[in-house]
C-alpha cells in the first residue's frame, strides 16, 4: 500500500527511452530513465509523495527497509536494467550502466529518507541523482 506507485512509475520511465536519440550514450537513457521518477516524485497527481512521510517514518522506525520496499526496489532495477539492455544492446556497457542506474536508485532513496521538510524532497532528490549521475557522464 505504501509503494503502491512503485510498478507504474518504473514502466513510465522505461518507456522515456523510446525518445532517447538513436546512437546516444546508455547514460543518457538513464539520466532518461531517472528524469521520469523525479518528475512523477514532483507530479501531485502521480501519488508519489502523498504517503512520503509515513514512508520515511516506518523506514525509519524499523532501522532500515522493510523487506518488501527492498524487493520491489529490487525488481524496479531488473525491470529498468532489461529496458536500459533492449535499448543499449552491446553489453560491454551494461557493467556501468547498471552502476549508474544503482547509484542514481540508491541516491533517490536516501535523499528521500534525509529531507526534513516534505516541499523539500523532489529538489533533494534531483540533486542527489544529478551528484550521484555525475561520474558517469560522457
Amino acid at each position: 500500500m505504501l509503494f503502491h506507485y512503485l510498478e507504474d512509475h518504473i514502466g513510465r520511465a522505461a518507456r522515456a527511452l523510446e525518445n532517447v536519440p538513436p546512437g546516444a550514450d546508455a547514460s543518457l537513457g538513464v539520466q532518461a530513465v531517472m528524469a521520469v521518477l523525479v518528475e512523477l516524485f514532483e507530479d501531485p497527481s502521480a501519488g508519489t509523495d502523498e504517503l512520503a512521510d509515513l514512508r520515511a517514518e516506518l523506514i525509519t522506525a524499523s532501522r532500515g527497509l522493510p523487506a518488501s520496499l527492498v524487493l520491489r526496489l529490487q525488481r524496479a532495477q531488473s525491470d529498468l536494467i532489461d529496458a536500459l539492455r533492449e535499448r543499449f544492446p552491446d553489453p560491454a556497457g551494461w557493467p556501468l550502466m547498471s552502476a549508474h542506474l544503482g547509484a542514481c536508485m540508491g541516491a533517490t532513496v536516501a535523499a528521500a529518507l534525509a529531507v526534513e521538510r516534505p516541499e523539500t524532497r523532489a529538489d533533494a532528490i534531483r540533486d542527489a541523482v544529478d551528484r550521484a549521475s555525475a561520474g558517469f557522464a560522457v
